[in-house]
């Protein structure tokens, strides 16, 4: 039998972590930055909702489904809406 997690409004929750690579679900119902360090890339799953990401001076359009990759050392990126994410970084 599998554990079911519930992730509430506007909480970051490490799903797991290895030595190879973390795995985050990101939520937010206004805005949430977070940083993009030299030591890893990440990887963005829309899980529902939609929005905006922001990085690098660019705006992207963002929705369920869509994937997006940072590569490392971008500095912050913003994420704007109403979103849930997975992120994978190593």
């Amino acid at each position: 039998s599998r554990e079911v997690i519930n992730c509430a409004e506007n909480e970051d929750l490490m799903l797991t972590e290895c030595e190879f690579f973390k795995v985050r679900h990101l939520a937010t119902d206004t805005a949430k930055t977070e940083v993009c360090s030299e030591d890893s890339f990440i990887s963005l799953l829309i899980l529902s909702g939609k929005g905006e990401l922001e990085f690098n001076g660019e705006i992207y359009s963002i929705k369920k489904g869509d994937s997006f990759f940072i590569p490392a050392d971008n500095g912050n990126y913003t994420i704007k809406g109403n979103i849930e994410i997975l992120e994978t970084r190593i």
